[in-house]
């Protein structure tokens, strides 16, 4: 009964067809403090990595020497609910800017910089 309870909990970011699920409370958390495309996106980041993946050098595309590429589920993913969330217009007008923030978050995560 209790694995039920927490399934209802759950929801998918962005299009179910990616498979990536989320706290439902912490999802709408987001949503509540976020007031643009940048700090829902980053907000949202700590819904779908964890400090391991931080610390193997990660980015969101993989870039450079000896970096790890985010898993692509979970990076169409926060790109879909992003599209959801707001105009897919105005996403892509700032994607470029979104993922160099998110890359600087990775970092400052991995550099203890920022906890998760």
């Amino acid at each position: 009964m209790e694995n039920e309870n927490s399934l209802d909990d759950m929801t998918y970011l962005g299009n179910a067809k990616y498979g990536v699920k989320v706290e439902r409370e912490s999802l709408k958390r987001c949503e509540m403090f976020a007031n643009n495309i940048e700090k829902l996106a980053l907000s949202t980041l700590e819904l779908v990595i964890t400090k391991d993946q931080c610390y193997n050098k990660l980015t969101i595309y993989g870039h450079g020497k000896g970096n790890i590429q985010m898993d692509e589920a979970k990076r169409k993913a926060l790109q879909s609910y992003l599209f959801n969330v707001y105009l897919v217009e105005e996403v892509e007008k700032v994607w470029d800017q979104v993922v160099k923030k998110l890359n600087d978050k990775i970092r400052a995560i991995r550099n203890k910089k920022y906890k998760i």
